[in-house]
């Protein structure tokens, strides 16, 4: 039938356009699960889409900054039922560098031979030869991080790129502690500091900022404090949302730390300065939960504590007064 739109033709056009393009192979979502596999420790089924992926063998080597995986897998598809056995390989040489094979499985002799000629050359760090091998054995039904799917490519980038991301974070943090006093000097008469300080102090107060303040039950305001000032002195603009979300996902947590204690007085304290904090802070958060979270406390716990007495429990006057000012600090009119 003819389309509505003359540019896209008729129906068997906009088909071969727009759909068969799109089409995903049973052996594309199997080279998607075993890259993802061969990140992660705890290999097992997955799903993607309409896909579901077992593992049959999974078999992870390393040496120097490579890792070479190496095995078997089930792909099935929950919709049409087809269902096909592979196996691969995955070569990562760093960073972005990652070469795979995949293939139909066939037997097990031939999966074994594929595992040796793979894993000899591997052992003795020669990843030339690991990459012809590949090239020979998997007969061109090879794939790179483009060929996989997009869902998780950013996913699966992130996990490779973890340990050179952390490298470059200690070098600028460092880099922010060897000029920290120097910027101070410089702030204090009324002098600029070269860009490339700005830059390593913005990354790094920010970062260790978001990170103290995002700590959980482990939050210590006497740092988060510290931090800020530094910021201050630094001439380093703060980002209200992020922190802010960070702050909130604290106080969470904080507050449901006290629903499963509530008799625990350091950690009412603990939320008490939390919630002070909170008050005053400009930043940008929803207290919704943590309020809700709270009133459930309140109306449980504070009737049984006022009914104790002072005789009966000697802390519970305590607890009172701390709660009161957990509820004062989110908003509460008590």
């Amino acid at each position: 039938a003819p389309s509505n739109r003359r540019d896209y033709g008729d129906g068997e056009r906009i088909y071969d356009h727009f759909v068969q393009p799109s089409k995903i192979e049973l052996s594309l979502v199997g080279a998607h699960l075993a890259t993802k596999r061969a990140f992660e420790s705890d290999p097992g089924d997955s799903r993607i889409g309409g896909y579901e992926g077992t593992l049959l063998e999974h078999d992870l080597a390393k040496t120097g900054g490579s890792r070479l995986a190496v095995g078997r897998l089930r792909v099935c598809s929950r919709i049409t039922t087809e269902a096909a056995d592979f196996s691969y390989a995955v070569l990562h040489f760093g960073d972005h560098n990652l070469m795979g094979g995949i293939r139909p499985f066939g037997n097990a002799a031939r999966h074994v031979g594929l595992h040796g000629a793979l894993s000899h050359p591997f052992g003795r760090a020669d990843l030339a030869e690991v990459v012809r091998q590949i090239d020979r054995l998997f007969e061109g039904q090879t794939f790179s991080l483009r060929h996989l799917l997009l869902d998780d490519r950013e996913e699966i980038m992130r996990q490779l790129l973890a340990d050179r991301t952390r490298r470059m974070e200690e070098r600028v943090e460092a880099l922010y502690d060897q000029t920290a006093p120097l910027i101070r000097f410089l702030e204090s008469v009324d002098l600029t500091s070269p860009p490339v300080f700005g830059m390593a102090a913005e990354y790094t107060l920010r970062a260790r900022l978001r990170a103290a303040v995002g700590a959980g039950m482990a939050i210590d305001l006497v740092t988060v404090s510290r931090l800020i000032a530094d910021a201050k002195e630094a001439s380093v603009a703060l980002d209200p949302v992020a922190l802010g979300r960070a702050l909130q996902e604290t106080l969470e947590q904080v507050v449901e730390a006290l629903a499963a204690a509530p008799e625990d007085l350091d950690m009412w304290t603990t939320a008490a300065a939390l919630a002070e904090f909170v008050a005053g802070t400009p930043w940008q958060l929803d207290p919704r939960e943590a309020q809700n979270g709270l009133w459930r406390l309140w109306a449980e716990r504070l009737p049984v504590w006022r009914a104790r007495g002072i005789t009966e429990d000697p802390h519970a006057r305590e607890r009172e007064r701390q709660l009161l000012a957990v509820a004062a600090g989110l908003g509460f009119r008590v």
